[in-house]
């Protein structure tokens, strides 16, 4: 098992990175003769790509990469954008992961790049000892689907960073209505404008949810009035959470 593989040079380890004296490389000699080291590929470390260790489930961090020729460049850009907003991924790691002081949040592009060696089991030993065991990676190893992803991510990074908790049904409600705003965030004629209303241009489920539920109505207007004003994603979602409790006042 890779934990056990690990868990007695760990303590170690973290003292080295504290004095700036880890190098993952040098640690990975240590490993070379061992039976984990031997092994080509390791498919089971943490942000491998797949999920489970199975090379038939792209994992979120393997479209991230570019592993799932199906999803294009301009989901990846918009996936790696939701989550560097979050400024959650490898906040409060304990491992000095590159320039950044130890703690400090990384966005995608910078993770990925800290992570490359030209040795692939180092690579494996450098995302392990830094990922392993981790609530952000938990997600990012998962193949669930990218809505899905996005509401689990967004519970985790308003917790991680401000302590907030937003409930399953309004991180649904709310990632569905970001979306919507954000598809129809387009330039219109002043005709087209003049009859727009609110609801339009929404899908299905967001357009009964909202003729069915005045607490829907106010929560999508809440969000939209957020959204026009220019606030990101994470802002509108944190005050989502925060102001909750008053009913979106």
């Amino acid at each position: 098992m890779i934990q056990s593989n690990f868990s007695n040079s760990i303590r170690r380890i973290s003292q080295l990175n504290q004095l700036g004296l880890f190098k993952p490389s040098s640690y990975a000699d240590k490993l070379k003769n061992t039976s984990w080291y031997a092994r080509e590929v390791h498919l089971d470390t943490p942000l491998s790509g797949y999920a489970d260790g199975d090379k038939s489930r792209i994992s979120i961090w393997g479209k991230l990469k570019g592993l799932d020729e199906s999803f294009g460049k301009e989901q990846v850009d918009d996936l790696k954008k939701f989550i560097d907003e979050s400024g959650a991924l490898a906040l409060g790691l304990k491992w000095n992961l590159g320039d950044k002081k130890i703690g400090s949040a990384y966005s995608v592009d910078e993770t990925i790049e800290a992570l490359k060696d030209s040795e692939l089991q180092v690579e494996e030993l450098k995302r392990t000892i830094f990922f392993h065991g981790r609530d952000d990676t938990a997600l990012l190893d998962s193949d669930m689907g990218v809505d899905e992803f996005k509401q689990k991510w967004a519970q985790y990074a308003l917790k991680k960073r401000f302590g907030v908790e937003l409930n399953d049904d309004d991180a649904k409600n709310a990632i569905e209505i970001l979306k919507e705003l954000s598809s129809k965030n387009m330039p219109q004629k002043e005709s087209e404008k003049a009859k727009f209303k609110p609801i339009q241009a929404v899908s299905k489920s967001v357009t009964y949810k909202y003729e069915a539920s005045s607490d829907y109505r106010q929560f999508y207007e809440f969000i939209e009035r957020e959204f026009n004003g220019g606030k990101n994603i994470f802002e509108i979602l944190k005050k989502v959470a925060e102001n909750r409790v008053d009913k979106l006042a």
